[in-house]
This record gives structure tokens, sequence and C-alpha cells, in this order.
């Protein structure tokens, strides 16, 4: 009897334990599915709130863009971060950057004020593009270096296949004469120079109130022997500014690049949700003011060369049936043309015309002269026309061809107040000019007000979380390093370009109320000496010194004299290039001598001479044969910053018994003008108003206001 009870109760105890093994991990599995649906709602959720605040879903806008300046170094820790990027003033070519920090999220056009705690490198602020909800403040980045363009002759020893390199002052001279810029630094393909200011990183989401950087330091106590405070500068007179509006090169370099941005076979266009509403078409006059032809109530259009080109969404043919008229306006041309499903207004060395249908071919045109029944002759317009199209829809709207006179302008209609546009996930004020420069293709242009650029270039120049005394001082540097260089790309259609080459310019995104407010405190006010002008060259970090213009680059200028800087110091906490190191074997420096012209044998000492601010102006390199190399004052500062690749001139060396060739140095950039992270400490540490700043780190000059007057 007992061992039947047994034999029903264990097997009846397997099934129950058998069941629940089952039951157990399913009821698991039904909440993890729970969990991922509850999950994927919000998802979904947060998806859709922030494609209402986005840029429109257009492919080309999604492609992130590759390399421009980016940063070949290692990520730096977010509060030890050097100022971003480097007025273009003397930026230093980068050969192989990354193209991460242009990232794919769309930016909000104008993103809340961020406190963010200190300045990270990159030339890029880290406040992010498009700001999302604010994570808990976020150190900033600072200011990138502006290191000088390191000269750019073809080292002698490369060899025959290497590649040509990237951009020399030839190829895209500055047209401007009163200009001090420096050569661009040296670039050998083998070795890639990166310079700092060309460092660009994933841009951090910005926080929500201006605040400087979290610092325990408290500001030095005025001893008897404190340096007396620089002067206070007062704004008076005028300069003469010849425009309102600034043109930027934003997609303009005809070759490979890893810094300038390509030309286009077509770029796209989208008003800001409710920053817009269509858009106008038209041209600049000598004057820089826009001349209305017509408009489209499309709020995302593209712009292509008038070629068979497959853009987004469709193909846009480059041949078309042009009925034989002529019309007065606009207006009548449109009319016209809605008589056609395909039909468009264009217009052609000051006249309008109707034209109807796109081709692959002149011969497909004519066919289609015949089965439509129209009357018209088949055509293509000159190699420097470009076509407007819907976007989506890819319906011509519009043609326009003034060969090379006058340049195709589009500009966002809004009533009220200022418009913002997207391009390239970034968000612009101001229009768009669009012209094929050799006929192949489209060079675009940002015009805009001037002191929209300046809020465009202000936060990625120096971090829009920092003291307002040392923003205002380099909105003024940026502002007039900007009226100094009207129509320096003459040829190229602008006046500076986007980026490092100039200084580094992405429209609206980083932009914030407080960063804005700075911008609009210095309204109108310029750095001259003599009554011209300044070349307001600025840098990240002296490491306690600047220096004279002559030893960094050729010219002597009366303004850019070096001196010892008593408060670049205190913002070392926040200043990951307050100190640095770099080490090479004697093979590896003897290979870097090669390529910049000189064959030594093992080293033997390497002796540095120093300005009187205490920055290496000449090297005397002696190998174990007593053979020597000299590079003094500009190749000295070639050799180190481009061949070397050090991050300033500010250094000592010293050689171990093993051959082990140690820079050790303090600072990032050319170390000419002004120091951002002096600035900072300036105003945060010393109390110093912006126009002691500028008259602490330019000699001799004067606050004047421009007029276009």
């Amino acid at each position: 009897m007992k061992k039947n009870y047994l034999g029903i109760i264990v097997p009846a105890i397997v099934v129950v334990a058998a069941l629940a093994v089952l039951i157990w991990p399913g009821k698991l599995i039904k909440k993890s599915i729970d969990a991922y649906s509850a999950s994927k709602q919000e998802s979904t959720s947060a998806s859709e709130s922030l494609s209402e605040r986005s840029e429109p879903d257009l492919k080309e806008e999604k492609a992130t863009e590759s390399a421009k300046p980016s940063t070949v170094a290692p990520k730096p820790s977010a509060i030890n971060s050097p100022p971003k990027t480097t007025p273009g003033v003397i930026p230093m070519p980068v050969t192989t950057p990354k193209k991460t920090w242009e990232s794919q999220a769309s930016p909000k056009p104008t993103p809340v004020p961020t406190p963010v705690q200190t300045p990270a490198p990159t030339p890029a602020p880290t406040p992010a593009p498009t700001p999302a909800p604010t994570p808990a403040p976020t150190p900033v980045p600072t200011p990138a270096p502006t290191p000088i363009p390191t000269p750019e002759p073809t080292p002698v020893s490369t060899p025959e296949n290497a590649p040509a390199p990237e951009a020399t002052p030839e190829e895209i001279p500055n047209a401007n004469p009163d200009s001090v810029d420096p050569p661009a630094p040296v670039i050998n393909e083998e070795s890639p120079i990166v310079s700092p200011e060309e460092t660009h990183e994933p841009e951090a989401v910005p926080s929500a109130a201006p605040e400087t950087p979290a610092n325990t330091e408290e500001p030095e106590p005025s001893a008897p022997n404190s340096p007396a405070p620089p002067p206070n500068l007062e704004v008076s007179g005028s300069i003469k500014i010849p425009y309102s509006k600034f043109k930027i090169g934003l997609y303009y370099y005809d070759k490979e690049s890893e810094i300038r941005n390509p030309t286009l076979e077509y770029a796209n266009l989208a008003n800001v949700k409710g920053r817009g509403s269509g858009f106008n078409f038209g041209y600049y006059d000598a004057g820089r003011n826009f001349v209305n032809l017509g408009s489209t109530p499309y709020e995302a259009i593209t712009m292509s060369v008038d070629k068979n080109v497959t853009t987004d969404y469709s193909f846009i043919g480059c041949f078309h049936i042009k009925l034989g008229s002529t019309y007065e306006s606009f207006q009548q041309a449109q009319n016209e043309s809605a008589k056609y499903p395909d039909g468009f207004p264009a217009y052609y060395s000051g006249k309008f015309y109707v034209l109807v249908g796109n081709y692959k071919s002149r011969a497909e045109a004519t066919e289609a002269i015949k089965t439509r029944g129209i009357s018209g002759e088949a055509y293509s317009a000159s190699d420097r026309c470009i076509v407007v199209s819907g976007t989506k829809d890819g319906k011509i709207l519009f043609e326009f061809d003034c060969g090379d006179k006058l340049n195709l302008a589009i500009e966002p209609i809004l009533e009220g107040q200022k418009p913002l546009t997207w391009f390239k996930y970034f968000s612009y004020y101001g229009g768009f000019e669009y012209s094929r420069r050799s006929g192949d293709k489209i060079t675009v242009v940002n015009v805009v007000d001037l002191e929209d650029y300046i809020c465009g270039v202000l936060p990625y120049e120096m971090s829009n979380s920092w003291p307002a005394e040392a923003l205002k001082a380099q909105a003024v540097c940026a502002r007039t390093y900007a009226a100094n260089h009207f129509n320096a790309y003459l040829n190229y259609g602008f006046d500076v370009s986007n980026d490092v080459y100039s200084q580094v310019y992405r429209g609206t995104n980083l932009a914030s109320p407080y960063s804005d407010a700075q911008v609009d405190e210095t309204r109108g006010i310029y750095i001259t000496s003599d009554g011209k002008l300044i070349s307001s060259m600025y840098h990240s970090s002296s490491g306690g010194g600047t220096e004279n213009s002559e030893n960094v680059m050729i010219s002597e200028v009366p303004y850019l004299r070096g001196k010892t800087d008593p408060y670049e110091h205190k913002s070392d906490n926040i200043n990951r290039f307050s100190e640095w190191e770099k080490s090479f074997s004697d093979e590896d420096f003897r290979a870097v001598l090669k390529r910049a012209g000189t064959e030594l044998g093992k080293i033997a000492s390497i002796t540095p001479t120093y300005s009187d601010s205490g920055n290496v102006i000449a090297l005397l390199i002696t190998d174990v044969n007593n053979k020597t190399a000299t590079f003094e004052k500009n190749k000295c500062y070639n050799f180190s910053c481009g061949y070397l690749r050090l991050n300033s001139v500010r250094y000592e060396v010293n050689i171990s018994e093993d051959g082990t060739i140690k820079f050790s140095g303090r600072g990032w950039g050319h170390s000419i003008g002004m120091s951002q992270f002096g600035a900072y400490a300036m105003a945060k540490y010393f109390d110093f108003t912006y126009d002691q700043i500028i008259s602490f780190y330019y000699d001799g000059v004067n606050l004047a206001r421009g007029t276009n007057e």
C-alpha cells in the first residue's frame, strides 16, 4: 500500500514542479514583454515629441558630415578642456580629423541658455546643438585655441607619390591686403598636423542657466607687487563698415579636404517649424540688398545644378521645353506655367520665361514637344544655371541663370519675426546664395546680418557659459576680425569660411539668450589702431606669456606684442593644456626632421632660445657629428607646432640617456593676441571688464563704433 501511495505522490510532485518551472519563466517573459512595450511606447512618444521640433526628414541632412575640423587626439575630459576653435585668423590645418561633431540629432534653433560648468575644448562649445531636456550641468568646452596655420610648404623629402598638401594659401588666397594672417602651417600628409583648435568632439547638451565652472579657488589677494590693472577703454569715434550683411562660405571647396566643406550637386533648405512659411527667390545686388523676383509656399526646397541629377527623393533632368514668349514678371510667368502640370517660371539674364517638363536629353525633350503638342524648343540652360525644386515631390519651381553676373539668392518668408532655416542640420538666420563658380558644383553661402554672424561664432569660439566679460571680449574680437575680412575670399563669393581657416560658425545651434546678450551689449563695437581695424588674433592658452607677431608669423605688428601673462594661471583648473608633454624616440625625431628638409645623425642636443615672455623662438639642433640644424622665428613655430605637432611654443626640451627626446610645455595655440583662458581668468577671478581684457592683450588700441554711413 505504502508503495502504491509513493507511486502516485512522487510523479505528482514531479508534474507540479515541471509546471512551476514552465509557468514562472513565462511570467518573467510576459513581464519583460510588458516592460519592453512600455518603453517602446515611451520611446515612440519621445521620438514624436522630438520630431515636432526637429529638422524635416530629409536624406541629405541625415547624412552626417564627416571630417571637418575634428580630432585625432584622445577625447579630453569635460572639465579640463581647452577652448574651442580658434578665430580662423590663424588656424592650423588638420589633415585627419574625424567626423563626429556634426551629430544627426536635429538641433533646436535656439538652445536654452545653459549653465555649463567649465569649458571643454573643441571648436564647438559643448552645449549641444539640440538642447533637449537639460541634464545636470556639464562642464562645457572651453574656447579652442587658434594655432596659427602652420605654414604649408611641401616638405622637401615628401615622396613623389605622396598626396599634395591639402590647402595652400595659393589655392584659396586671402584677398584682404590689410590682413596679417600668417601663412598656413606645413602640412605633411604622412604625418598629418592637427591643431588643437581643430579638435571637435560631440557637444554636450547644455544646462539651464549660465554659470561659471566649479572652482573652489578664491581670487588671489592683491599684493604689493601685483600688476597694475589694465586700463579701461572708452568707446569713442566711429569707423566705416562697408556692409551690414556678411557672407560666410558654408560649402565651397572644390577638392577633397578634411576641414573644408565641399561644393555640392544639390543642397536642401527647410523652414524651421514656426519660424518660416516658404521662400523668396531673387539675388543680392552690389550693396548686398536682396532683390525679390518671386516666391514659393514650399517649406522644403532643393537647389541643384542644371544637370541630370538624382536628389534625395527625385530625379531632375536638365532638358526642358521652353515656350517662345518672355514675361514682365515672375507672377505672369507663374500664371502661364500653371497651364501645364510640370510647367515652371525661369529667370534668364534679366528676363522671365516659362519652361515645361524635365528630360534626360535633347532628343527626349524634342519628342515630348511632338507628343504633347507644345509649341516650344528643347532647351537646357548654361553651366551656371541652378534649379529650384520641391525636396520631396521633385517638382521644379524655378530656374535661375544669369551667367557669372548674378547668383541665385533664397530668403525664408516670415512676417513679424526673424525666420530660421535648416541647412545640413544647422539652423541659420538670413538668406543663402548659390553659385557655380566653375560651372560645376554649387557653392553655398550664408548671407546674414553681421551681428547675427557674431552670435553664431561666439559659442563655437568660447564656451557659452563663461563669464560675461570674457564672452564680450571674445565677441568684440570676433566682430573686428570679421569686419577686417570683407571680401577676403572675393573669388569664392564670400568674406570668410565657416571653419578654422576663418572663425568657426554653425548658425544658431549653440547660441543661447545668455551668449546672445553679450553680443548685444557690445553691438557695433570694434577694436582699432591708428584709425583702422586691427587683425584681432586670439588663441586658446598662452601658458603664461603671449608672443610678438614676428616670432610666429612674418609680419611685425605694433599692437601684437608679446608679454608675460600674470592672470591665465588662475584658469589652470579647467585648462587641460595648462601642462603637457610629448616624447619622441631619436629615430622618430630624426624622421620628422627629414620631412622638414633636414637630415641629421643621432641627436646630441637641442638648444632653445627664449623670448622675453618665455616662448621658444629658435631651436639649434646638433647631432653627435656636430652637424646642426637651426629653426628661427616663424620657421621655429612651423617646425614646433607644424611638424612636431606640439601644442604651443612654450616648452622645455630634455634628452634622456636612452635618447628619448621629451618636450614639456604649457598652453595651446599660436600665442598671439588674446588668450581665451586668460580672458576667462581676468573676468572670473580679477573682475576685469571686457575693455580691460582687450587693452591688456592688444597694445595701444582703441574701441570705436561701427557705422555703415
